[in-house]
């Protein structure tokens, strides 16, 4: 009886021991200008980690209503991953010369983290 009331606190200390309720971290470092002429091809790039893991990550243009995962290309380790790839603005694209790219990040302790970048088109 002593024994398996060892092994419970036990157990239950390993559980509390990897939540975390830190998200992902995202970093956009492309497009570092915040303005670009239509017609131009736009680079979009950055990183993301996690302590737990990364669990989902999901690209698109807010103004769009367009998600843009087949430009992007995402590589890594279960802790780190890179994004990458581009896209080409058309004037038919949207209706403002306004635009939001957004990174939307889960980790495997369910822990979702957003981070936007505004684009002016001119």
């Amino acid at each position: 009886m002593r024994y398996s009331i060892k092994f419970s606190l036990f157990l239950a200390t390993v559980l509390t021991s990897c939540e975390s309720d830190t998200p992902p971290i995202i970093d956009i470092i492309n497009p570092v200008t915040e303005e670009v002429p239509f017609g131009a091809s736009i680079t979009f790039r950055g990183t993301i980690s996690d302590d737990l893991g990364i669990l989902s990550i999901s690209y698109a243009i807010l103004e769009m209503n367009k998600s843009i995962e087949p430009f992007i290309e995402t590589s890594g380790t279960n802790t780190d991953a890179q994004f990458s790839g581009s896209y080409t603005f058309n004037e038919d694209d949207v209706n403002n010369s306004m635009v939001t790219f957004r990174v939307t990040a889960t980790d495997n302790g369910g822990n979702i983290s957003i981070e936007d970048r505004g684009i002016s088109l001119q």
